[in-house]
């Protein structure tokens, strides 16, 4: 961009600016003697930005177990993060104007059951939306009224009040997808192998399945692009857009691969 295309904001600029360090990020205790922290998952609203952080055993080349998630919150002019949820592997925070709605992937062995919660925006303690019987594969994404996601039963979605740790489900589709998105009155759902499928809202139990397109395999980041749906594919090396009424898949290739992209 050039010096005239910057945000009036201050918030952003040409040059990039460190908005916490990753010294900050809290470390679980363990006995390993090196463990890698990481932030992974990004979302921001008009005042913040919150992101998922990840600690792990690093053991080189081998399989480096997963210690400790969490989630934090950072200003977007920059300070101190506090922690706005802690436990073991976190999806990408959903932010609504009064809650953030986290799905949460519990530690393996211990064959916990994986839910989605909601938080208040200003912090407080979690209320759980569904408690699922078997793993998250994708999502919560909500439209304000339900809580869309993918268990191993399909495409499922569950009122947003919740309240109890089994709300009745709507089955919308068996596919077992790698992303979904609400698009206006559709939901989108990305299957591994490249397919773009779509249901209309509200949810129906097994209602009518379209699918939009084929494109590459392993979507992920799924994000509105004005009305249009954008996500990345090809080993995140192009970006994927198309509307959700159907027709052409856009392929727009990226310079380098990305690492969740926040719009």
């Amino acid at each position: 961009v050039t010096s005239a295309e910057a945000p009036p904001d201050g918030r952003c600029g040409l040059t990039p600016r460190l908005l916490v360090s990753a010294g900050t990020f809290p470390r679980p205790q363990s006995d390993a003697g090196n463990l890698e922290v990481v932030a992974l998952e990004l979302v921001a609203n008009a005042s913040d930005l919150y992101y998922v952080i990840s600690a792990a055993e690093n053991n080189g080349p081998f399989f480096s177990p997963i210690l400790a998630g969490g989630v934090l919150r950072v200003p977007l002019g920059g300070g101190q993060p506090p922690l706005v949820a802690s436990g073991f592997m976190f999806s990408r925070p959903v932010l609504t104007a009064t809650s953030v709605i986290l799905g949460e992937r519990n530690a393996f062995p211990n064959n916990d059951n994986d839910t989605i919660v909601s938080i208040p925006i200003d912090g407080g303690a979690p209320t759980t939306i569904v408690t699922l019987p078997d793993s998250l594969l994708a999502g919560p994404v909500t439209d304000g009224t339900y809580v869309y996601f993918t268990d191993q039963g399909g495409i499922e979605a569950v009122p947003l009040a919740g309240g109890s740790t089994s709300p009745a489900s709507v089955t919308l589709a068996s596919s077992l997808s790698a992303a979904i998105g609400v698009f206006g009155q559709r939901l989108l759902f990305f299957l591994p192998q490249g397919d773009v499928d779509s249901v209309p809202l509200p949810p129906k139990f097994n209602g009518p399945v379209t699918t939009l397109g084929t494109s590459a395999a392993g979507p992920t980041d799924v994000m509105p692009c004005g009305t249009d749906a954008c996500w990345l594919g090809e080993g995140a090396d192009a970006m994927m857009r198309i509307a959700p009424t159907g027709g052409a898949i856009a392929v727009m290739p990226l310079p380098s691969a990305l690492a969740s992209p926040v719009n």
